[in-house]
């Protein structure tokens, strides 16, 4: 476990984000290795990708998705190991669950931060090939800090649950927190791909989502909820009395911490519209008539003045 100054974080923050566009096209000499080889000085630190196209800047975009896609490949692969592992020893794979994960690491990976155009080539033909590279190291320290930060959050917040403060507010934390851990698990798919061998270690450091979660189930089955209001309309109270419920809330009991009281109220919207237009027309009446009005005052003081001359 490390920690970081302020000071440090911003520097780090500010080298991690600076993205590097290469303006220097080279086409002389031979072929780079970076397009002809797999292995090259790029790929010691760095995970890479390359880009082709008709245009430098479709180059650039490409190959920057292409690094997108390498590390979702990483993880895709990684979640379907472990789904097979389940689903061997206890027959459930649990793949909703999953693939809410992948869904939710890929929106990260799509926004991804670091990733820099390292070198970009044209050949005799005109093809742009553009080289996307992402530091391993840079990315695993970025990643691994915003962890730590998140992680102290959560401990707090589940700390709550043994205060005197407002129920409601409490339960609001865990379900803060419960983000806060689904963003940590994407993090940790990023890290996974960059830096394998601390994959582990970062893990354990973890307070895992569906931990949370019932954490936060349990401390709801200790909130009294009753709902009232809209007595002729038992399907939307239901509807309400389900949701509660299935999150883990006493719903009508005895005795109560909160009232929940429902309203509801239809209206019109053509009617609303009506008047709308009928006040605009209005409006415009008014604003013709002080027209008509400004006009007369002034045809009245130049006829006045004209009449001073004479």
């Amino acid at each position: 476990m490390f920690k970081i100054k302020s000071q440090g974080v911003f520097v780090i923050a500010l080298l991690f984000f600076t993205s590097c566009v290469s303006t220097n096209i080279s086409s002389k000499g031979k072929t780079p290795s970076w397009v002809t080889e797999t292995e090259h000085e790029y790929t010691k630190n760095n995970l890479c990708a390359v880009g082709i196209a008709t245009t430098l800047d479709q180059a650039n975009s490409i190959a920057i998705s292409n690094i997108g896609k390498i590390i979702k490949q990483k993880i895709e692969s990684e979640i379907t190991v472990v789904n097979s592992e389940k689903l061997n020893s206890t027959g459930n794979a649990e793949l909703s669950s999953s693939m809410n994960q992948i869904v939710r690491t890929s929106a990260l990976i799509d926004n991804l931060v670091g990733v820099e155009i390292a070198e970009t080539w044209i050949d005799r033909d005109g093809n742009y090939y553009s080289l996307a590279i992402l530091n391993k190291a840079k990315t695993y320290l970025y990643y691994s800090q915003k962890i730590s930060e998140n992680e102290k959050i959560i401990k707090e917040n589940i700390n709550l649950t043994t205060s005197d403060k407002d129920k409601f507010y409490i339960y609001g934390k865990l379900q803060n927190a419960v983000n806060l851990a689904l963003d940590n698990e994407s993090y940790l798919d990023v890290i996974y791909a960059v830096n394998k061998a601390s994959y582990t270690v970062t893990a354990k450091t973890m307070t895992k989502s569906n931990d949370i979660e019932n954490i936060a189930s349990d401390f709801a089955r200790k909130i009294s909820i009753t709902i009232s209001g809209l007595e002729n309309e038992e399907r939307i109270k239901n509807y309400f009395y389900k949701y509660f419920t299935s999150k883990g809330f006493s719903v009508n009991a005895p005795q109560q911490d909160y009232v929940f009281e429902i309203d509801m109220k239809i209206e019109n919207t053509s009617s609303k519209v009506n008047n709308d237009e009928k006040n605009q027309s209005i409006n415009n009446v008014v604003k013709k008539n002080e027209e008509v009005k400004e006009k007369s005052v002034n045809k009245s003081e130049s006829g006045n003045v004209n009449e001073s001359h004479e």
